[in-house]
């Protein structure tokens, strides 16, 4: 056999050894979840619980059911509002609630001056409806409603159309 001194005092070393894996799997697992939470704070992401208000799909019964969905969350109160009347225009997701607007229904612009929120809406929103769903006045005191309970701090909501504020007999 060679005599190689490196070798020889590389056998002479302690063998390292643990005595508790499981110790090992904790320490992995904290520094995992640490590393996590650390890129979750550095990068964002985080959810805000908002709760939307839908009429009921039946043509008798005119009941509101409520659906919680959790909503991307922005650094603005004003951008978390436009995401929210975003989600709203989109839907609900289940099926025994009907939309407040027309499917192309979209949100052309959303100012939030001091305590007030001006909503500007695409001229869809008087588009030919189904049977059940409400009537443009009714759907937007609806969305009204839900904005003022998600964001208490909006006072007042201005909706236009299309720029123009709707006339509603």
């Amino acid at each position: 056999m060679i005599d190689i001194p490196l070798l020889e005092d590389l056998r002479d070393l302690p063998r390292f050894r643990t005595a508790k894996p499981a110790a090992w799997a904790g320490v992995f697992f904290v520094g995992f979840l640490a590393l996590s939470l650390s890129l979750t704070l550095l990068l964002g992401g985080w959810n805000a619980r908002r709760v939307f208000l839908f009429p009921s799909d039946s043509h008798t019964d005119r009941r509101v059911h409520d659906e919680v969905r959790n909503v991307s969350d922005t650094s603005s109160l004003e951008g978390n509002v436009r995401r929210y009347v975003d989600e709203c225009m989109l839907g609900p997701s289940h099926q025994e609630s009907s939309r407040l607007f027309p499917r192309d229904t979209r949100v052309e612009t959303s100012i939030l001056q001091g305590r007030t929120l001006y909503l500007n809406l695409s001229t869809e929103v008087f588009a030919p409806r189904d049977a059940t769903m409400l009537a443009p006045q009714e759907a937007m005191s609806l969305m009204k409603e839900a904005i003022r309970m998600n964001f208490p701090r909006i006072q007042e909501i201005v909706v236009f159309v299309d720029g123009q504020t709707p006339y509603f007999p």
